[in-house]
């Protein structure tokens, strides 16, 4: 669910959790799922594999980060400012 109800904790929520891993791939340029949820542990010790999944899913379908299966590792898509094309 995108938008948490009133009785959600706010800092489990999937757009909050996707704003911290947009932060971590904007720090790295490419990194494993691994390497995210290792940044995510630092904010607290509950987040699990499956929460980095959903949140690289819903980038991924936004068309905002790249994955690649045999390395395992995500991207952020980058966009030149001057111009509509893709950087990747």
């Amino acid at each position: 669910m995108l938008s948490p109800s009133r009785f959600s904790n706010l800092r489990f929520s999937l757009l909050n959790t996707t704003s911290l891993v947009i932060e971590f791939l904007l720090k790295n340029n490419r990194a494993t799922i691994s390497e995210v949820l290792d940044y995510l542990l630092i904010f607290h010790s509950s987040y699990t594999r499956d929460d980095v999944t959903k949140c690289v899913t819903l980038l991924f379908a936004l068309g905002k980060v790249n994955y690649s299966e045999k390395t395992d590792k995500v991207w952020l898509i980058k966009y030149k400012t001057n111009k509509d094309e893709k950087v990747a």
